[in-house]
């Protein structure tokens, strides 16, 4: 499976299991809902230009002797400027739904040939910036959102950089693994936290004091959550299923479309706005 193939199995599953998860339709939220927003960066190569074809800039052919595409050969976005990759088609159904935008030829200035400088820049909104190590995401939820217990989530195996910052966001690798069981347990752990901030000198307490509430309100959230309702096999997060669906029975893919589920079931059952 190449990356525009999966490119397309992922944004197709996105959109079918959030519209079916978030209890939303092809219309758009009732005004008076929060609008929340799943933010999925996928780390690695895509060749935007042969993923979304701007056919109608003269020099693309020019420029692509090899690779370029005639506007017949792409599914075309009825802009008269570009087309999509025929092997696309799924993400060309959800842009006929009006369920789909591209926005293309994003970048900032003085671009940088560095694939970790850019992922850096983008992630802190912070172009040029080599030290910058708060995400704009932090940022966001800090300036919008002030007294809000958890605003934001990053659900990731690491945490990424758009969530870091001060004060600290809740970081879920997965929803399962941070579930604690049986109320007693959870209490148990909520007070050795409670104890070790008030017994503890002034490092101690500086140490704890920016990620205690968020952990002990996390907690209080996941162990409150309902049970999870998204019908069987939306999600590829087991080999026959992934099999089945054509998307690598690889621990990556699997742990990609399980951290899927859990973001996109967060969006849903909490009142946080972003996760991803």
């Amino acid at each position: 499976m190449n990356r525009r193939n999966f490119l397309g199995l992922s944004s197709a599953t996105l959109t079918a299991a959030s519209l079916h998860g978030l209890g939303l339709n092809a219309s758009a939220q009732a005004p008076s809902s929060p609008k929340k927003m799943l933010f999925i960066f996928l780390r690695g190569g895509n060749d935007a230009i042969n993923s979304v074809i701007p056919h109608g800039d003269p020099e693309y052919t020019s420029l692509r002797p090899t690779l370029s595409l005639s506007p017949g050969q792409t599914l075309d976005l009825g802009n008269g400027w570009a087309g999509l990759h025929p092997s696309l088609g799924k993400i060309y159904g959800m842009h006929q739904a009006g369920e789909l935008a591209s926005i293309q030829r994003v970048g900032y200035p003085d671009g940088n040939l560095s694939h970790f400088s850019g992922q850096r820049f983008i992630e802190t909104a912070k172009p040029g910036d080599h030290l910058a190590d708060d995400g704009f995401v932090n940022r966001w939820a800090v300036s919008q959102l002030p007294g809000h217990s958890l605003p934001v989530v990053c659900v990731s195996r690491e945490i990424q950089r758009m969530f870091k910052g001060s004060p600290a966001m809740p970081h879920i690798p997965a929803i399962s693994e941070f579930l604690l069981g049986d109320a007693p347990v959870t209490d148990k752990l909520k007070d050795r936290l409670r104890d070790a901030y008030d017994l503890g000198g002034n490092s101690t307490r500086e140490l704890l004091n920016d990620s205690s509430d968020v952990m002990l309100d996390t907690i209080d959230m996941l162990q409150s959550l309902p049970p999870n309702d998204t019908p069987p096999g939306w999600y590829p997060t087991d080999e026959a299923t992934a099999l089945a669906q054509g998307v690598p029975a690889d621990n990556w893919a699997l742990n990609y479309f399980a951290e899927l589920r859990d973001a996109v079931r967060l969006l849903k059952q909490t009142d946080t706005r972003i996760t991803g």
